[in-house]
């Protein structure tokens, strides 16, 4: 291999679905292979893994470890008892000292350069330690907005760079590492994907007219995504405007179906069930969105560090509804791109959706700025060519 390439590993530790993994392939997809050869490492392998496959990129699934049953208390402030803190804090030692040996051979095995981290440190404590043992940079990314804990904040000052997506996680991280050490890099799209949508493919499969008008949600389905907000939303608008769908896209392989059997279940008690469709996981998102006439997404407490639907929304030239969270509120201008509303208020939601609805030449207005600034600010380029410049800054 040409020495002047560097290997860059790519840790993925989430669980396959969701934004994380889809950045990371359009990230390595872009990627300058004359100067950087990717190689992945997962905790879990889902449809977006096997597309960074399919790049031709060496992908290794490494997966993670429990020394107690999993803890899904993060914060400091409900990990309240002993046996929390033990199970936590247990969990994340052994995690990083055997996950972090097994790494720091696949590190030294592939000569690995520099490592970057795909969803923050705190989750990827292992790969932190192995970096640290090989002498070699990690970058972190910063994928959410959860205020770090005592234990991430002593072992950031292990990482070289911090890729925030959202302002308040740059000021956040900037507070104690320096401004010299943290960039706000926005997620990006890769407009090519996004040139010829099968839009009237999906619409058909759907048996929508030319003039039913389609709103849309998707997401990783849970807790504080604003799912129910949405469906209580879709059953006030359906009492003033009939002709509408509903769509919510997306699953949880986690959840057991739980939460989106309790979806649907609300969806029934809203008397919806003629008018909302639950497509599950689709691996032609692009076409599903392209069907769409306005896309919503309104999470309420899930902490978001930069959705990439509405970004996808934009792209497609949709009008896009989000609620006023940090992973979310910067994304659209109020008024000229969409409109932004306050999280959990479904009747300022419903109104705005009835703007829409009621006003089409508005709505296409919207969706013509949205594109406009997606090609300015939420390239993929764009992104990519600000992540290698942190490459460059530290592989010197």
């Amino acid at each position: 291999m040409n020495r002047g390439i560097r290997n860059i590993a790519y840790i993925e530790s989430g669980v396959g679905f969701g934004g994380s993994p889809v950045s990371l392939y359009r990230l390595v997809k872009i990627l300058n292979r004359n100067k950087y050869n990717p190689h992945v490492i997962v905790h879990a392998l889902s449809p977006s893994i096997e597309r960074i496959k399919s790049l031709g990129v060496d992908v290794e699934c490494l997966r993670p470890l429990r020394l107690f049953p999993p803890n899904k208390l993060r914060s400091e402030a409900t990990i309240a008892t002993a046996r929390n803190n033990l199970f936590f804090y247990g969990n994340v030692f052994f995690e990083a000292f055997v996950n972090g040996l097994k790494l720091f051979e696949i590190f030294k095995k592939n000569c690995i350069d520099l490592v970057h981290l795909n969803n923050g440190v705190l989750e990827n404590l292992s790969a932190v330690f192995a970096a640290r043992l090989c002498g070699i940079p990690c970058v972190a990314h910063i994928r959410g907005t959860e205020l770090t804990l005592r234990l991430e904040r002593l072992f950031s000052r292990w990482i070289a760079f911090v890729i925030t997506l959202n302002v308040e996680m740059f000021k956040h991280y900037a507070s104690f590492l320096g401004d010299d050490k943290v960039r706000l890099i926005y997620n990006g799209v890769d407009l090519d994907s996004f040139e010829n949508p099968k839009r009237q493919k999906i619409r058909d499969e759907f048996n929508l007219s030319h003039d039913t008008f389609v709103v849309g949600t998707a997401a990783r389905l849970g807790e504080g995504k604003g799912i129910p907000e949405f469906i209580r939303a879709a059953a006030q608008v359906i009492k003033a405007q009939n002709n509408i769908r509903f769509f919510v896209i997306g699953d949880n392989p986690l959840d057991r179906n739980s939460f989106v059997r309790g979806m649907k279940q609300l969806a029934m008690d809203q008397n919806l069930t003629e008018h909302i469709v639950f497509t599950g996981w689709r691996s032609d998102i692009i076409d599903v969105l392209s069907a769409m006439d306005l896309i919503i997404q309104v999470s309420t407490t899930f902490p978001e560090g930069m959705s990439l639907v509405p970004i996808e929304a934009m792209a497609l030239g949709k009008p896009v509804i989000v609620s006023s969270i940090p992973g979310y509120h910067h994304l659209v201008e109020e008024g000229k791109t969409g409109f932004i509303v306050p999280p959990g208020d479904i009747d300022f939601l419903s109104k705005k959706i009835l703007s829409l609805i009621g006003d089409r030449i508005l709505a296409e207005k919207l969706g013509a700025n949205g594109y406009l600034r997606v090609l300015k600010e939420f390239d993929i380029k764009i992104t990519v060519a600000k992540v290698q410049e942190i490459y460059e800054k530290i592989l010197v």
